[in-house]
């Protein structure tokens, strides 16, 4: 009878160990499971999980580190993280990192560029968070890295892409603006501030009120209502404005605009360009201008065809008159008479060869250096030389001319002179 307690004591001692290492083992499943679960997780992650103690060197190396860099992980555990790296990047990341380990912080998102096992770059955002003994000593850091190679080349494009965009827009002066409706700003892209002459830097967010648009304007209250107008009836408009002095110069401005509404058709945002066109406005009016003139000049062309035609045959008329007449009168004719024919002859070919030398010259007056001698004559010679000159048609069609002499005391300048009396026949 005294040993039964013994006996269910013993029974229940063993019971509880039973219990006991039940728990265990459910305890060891679960935590076998757990480290399942996260070696999988490890595993199967696009990340690199590592740890590194506190001289940087690597303890732990996840399988992803072959698909990042080429390496399998026991090839790394062992090694200073800055073996991965060139020299110079090396002494950059180290200057940055050591830092954090002074401060035993956490950090995220550093960026490093690693070496692949065939020499290529890549580029590591990493994050990682320190961790300490029972008794709090530091011993390194766990963390992720994250390859980023192909998002910054992406962003270093995109980048390159603004750079070259804002350029275009500032060799064609062309500005982007993009117009809220609600708040009634919009806003500017650089080469905007630039052509309205605006201190961007008293705008860091880049967002202009419509005021300050307006007063840039030369008609600023005609040209809102004509651009609200074209917003209301079309969904794409263009038109054009000026503005006030802009570094002393006022500006054409030629403006494309898209409208963008709401299911019911309200306005929600404007947005278009607008380029300067003040060089292009000017250009236009030269060329207008040019062709203007090209056209006086063509018109003065046949103008002076016409004319000298006329002046060509008014002397050639006195020569062949007097010519005709001196050839049928030969036999009949004094000495005198046939002289005076001779000497009309001269007269009149000497002021063919002097209209002859005028067109010559006129090259000289095209390029600006024809010289004028004014010579004054009696008004009378110079009527004298015109009768003399119609005088042998005139008589064929018994024409009388006299010349009342008295009247012809002035003395003129021979240019005018000539044109006006040839023109008189």
């Amino acid at each position: 009878m005294s040993n039964k307690p013994k006996y269910e004591e013993l029974e229940q001692r063993v019971k509880e160990l039973e219990q006991e290492t039940f728990r265990h083992k459910q305890v060891e499943k679960a935590l076998k499971q757990s480290e399942e679960k996260f070696k999988n997780l490890v595993e199967t992650t696009s990340d690199w999980i590592w740890e590194i103690d506190s001289a940087g060197i690597f303890t732990y190396v996840s399988p992803k580190v072959y698909d990042l860099l080429g390496y399998l992980p026991e090839e790394l555990v062992g090694k200073n993280v800055f073996d991965l790296m060139s020299p110079e990047e090396a002494v950059r990341v180290d200057i940055i990192y050591s830092k954090y380990v002074k401060n035993t912080e956490a950090f995220a998102g550093m960026i490093n560029i690693n070496l692949h096992k065939n020499g290529q770059e890549v580029i590591i955002e990493s994050s990682g968070t320190p961790f300490f003994t029972n008794g709090g000593k530091f011993e390194g850091y766990r963390g992720i890295d994250r390859d980023i190679t192909e998002r910054k080349h992406t962003e270093e494009a995109l980048q390159k892409s603004e750079i070259n965009l804002k350029e275009a827009q500032r060799i064609s002066k062309i500005g982007f603006w993009n117009f809220d409706i609600n708040n009634k700003k919009a806003s500017w892209s650089d080469e905007s501030f630039n052509i309205f002459g605006i201190d961007k830097t008293r705008y860091p967010d880049g967002r202009v009120s419509e005021s300050v648009w307006l007063s840039k304007l030369e008609n600023p209250t005609e040209t809102k209502a004509l651009s609200n107008s074209l917003a209301e009836k079309n969904n794409q408009y263009e038109f054009e404005y000026q503005t006030i002095l802009i570094n002393g110069k006022a500006k054409t401005m030629y403006s494309h605009c898209e409208v963008e509404r709401d299911n019911n058709g309200n306005i929600v945002r404007i947005f278009g360009t607008d380029h300067d066109i003040t060089e292009r406005k000017q250009l236009e009016k030269q060329l207008i201008q040019a062709r203007e003139q090209a056209e006086f000049a063509n018109e003065a062309k046949s103008n002076f065809l016409s004319n000298i035609s006329h002046e060509l045959r008014t002397p050639m008329q006195g020569i062949l008159g007097y010519s005709i007449l001196a050839i049928e009168k030969i036999d009949r004719l004094k000495k005198d008479k046939l002289l005076d024919y001779l000497s009309e002859i001269k007269v009149s070919g000497q002021r063919l060869m002097l209209l002859i030398n005028d067109i010559l010259d006129l090259s000289k007056l095209e390029s600006g250096k024809m010289e004028y001698k004014l010579t004054r004559v009696k008004m009378l010679e110079i009527v004298s030389i015109a009768i003399n000159e119609f005088m042998v048609p005139a008589q064929k069609k018994e024409i009388l001319i006299n010349i009342n002499k008295s009247e012809f005391n002035k003395i003129v300048i021979i240019v005018f002179i000539r044109q006006s009396t040839n023109n008189f026949s």
